[in-house]
């Protein structure tokens, strides 16, 4: 009879501290879930250099808008904004916020491979 105690409690245990771990992990993935979409709703608007290319190549935003600029590529670029006519440079790993504040189309382009192109509509 002892024995018979003894097992049932043990898997009394088991089961209680497995349904534990599961709750905890599924709340854990919840908060996590939550955050990225909030993330996600207040994060601005960025345009990556990667491989030679932005992504992506095209953005519609607003007036009064930041669009963050990033370099992950090896190397750094001059990078050249027409339309309010801003030309930076960024190295490997570096990031600019630029802000437009006027509604139009604008052109992103590296100063030197020009055919490296992206868009910012403004509205």
């Amino acid at each position: 009879m002892k024995k018979i105690v003894l097992v049932a409690y043990i898997l009394i245990t088991i089961f209680l501290l497995v349904g534990l771990t599961l709750t905890y992990q599924n709340r854990i993935f919840a908060e996590n879930r939550a955050q990225q979409i909030i993330a996600q709703a207040i994060e601005r608007p960025r345009i990556v250099i990667s491989g030679l290319q932005f992504e992506p190549t095209e953005i519609n935003t607003h007036k009064g808008a930041i669009v963050t600029i990033i370099d992950k590529d090896l190397v750094g670029y001059d990078v050249v904004i027409s339309g309010n006519h801003s030309e930076f440079h960024l190295d490997a790993g570096d990031k600019n916020k630029v802000i437009f504040e006027e509604s139009g189309l604008y052109e992103i382009i590296l100063k030197a491979f020009p055919y490296v192109k992206a868009t910012i509509v403004v509205e």
